[in-house]
């Protein structure tokens, strides 16, 4: 069948990708065992928050968006949840000491995904927003308790996807599904569109074993490959290559989208580039 038409992509969403790497990179680089708070501003009146429980974001909020998780909840069903309906489970959140999501998906009203992608979208937006502020002092407060779901975190990639996302959207799950075709277990896959001065991430897989500048620098040297390929060999449609750590991997491009696999040994390797050229030609 050839090539699949490329996916039309927006321009890049107007967020500044160094400052958030950098702030990503800050969350974590906590004690990976740590459970606490990134507090930024003065004690007394914090500018933003980060909940960070086992090297994984629990909930970020910066000054001025309670509210904002309310909203994206209720826009989880359709009719979306009336306002009396989260009132009261939240009043018994704080009787109980329990987080709203949490108890919100007990009672039936939020389906765990529902959950899970407002908790996403809402900490997302934080992080951009902390990302905008000028510099300020950040404190680390410890908590002795752990309180939060492990579902409903989220590793630095996601995060990074989520805000992509933010006017790409029902992109990044259509390049997701794709990318989970082609890989073999075991593997870490990525899928960036140019940008400058870090790709913009759109999708990943096993992402959590990576940071987030590890991740923007891949995406980087991934695209500066393929452009030196590319530029020996026009016809070139799958490279592969070692990477700077030894790893056996594979990258091409699918219009704007840029794809890079790091496989676990040259089985997987072959199983990828195999289920890449069978997709290209229309096999299943």
């Amino acid at each position: 069948m050839g090539e699949p038409a490329p996916i039309q992509i927006l321009p890049p969403v107007a967020i500044d990708r160094t400052r958030i790497v950098d702030l990503l990179d800050r969350i974590e680089h906590v004690d990976e065992a740590a459970t606490g708070a990134l507090v930024f501003g003065p004690a007394a009146r914090p500018v933003g928050t980060v909940l960070v429980e086992d090297g994984r974001i629990c909930w970020a909020v910066t000054a001025g968006m309670n509210r904002r998780l309310t909203d994206l909840l209720r826009a989880q069903t359709s009719p979306p949840l009336s306002a009396e309906a989260i009132q009261q489970v939240y009043q018994k959140c704080r009787n109980d000491d329990v987080p709203l999501g949490e108890a919100l998906v007990v009672s039936g009203l939020v389906t765990p995904d529902g959950l899970r992608a407002a908790l996403r979208e809402h900490t997302a937006e934080a992080i951009g927003h902390l990302s905008e502020l000028p510099t300020v002092a950040c404190a680390w407060n410890p908590h002795k308790n752990r309180r939060y779901d492990a579902r409903y975190t989220f590793s630095p990639a996601e995060i990074l996807i989520a805000l992509e996302s933010r006017n790409q959207p029902g992109l990044t799950e259509t390049i997701q599904e794709d990318l989970e075709q082609v890989m073999a277990p075991g593997s870490l896959g990525f899928c960036f569109a140019r940008a400058t001065p870090y790709p913009m991430l759109l999708a990943a897989v096993g992402a959590e074993r990576l940071g987030a500048r590890e991740i923007a620098g891949l995406g980087r040297w991934t695209i500066d490959m393929l452009d030196l390929r590319q530029a020996i060999d026009a016809n070139a449609d799958i490279m592969s290559f070692s990477t700077r750590a030894g790893t056996a991997a594979c990258a091409w491009n699918t219009g704007r989208v840029v794809t890079v696999v790091l496989c676990e040994d040259e089985s997987s390797l072959i199983y990828t580039i195999v289920r890449r050229r069978r997709i290209l030609r229309g096999e299943t």
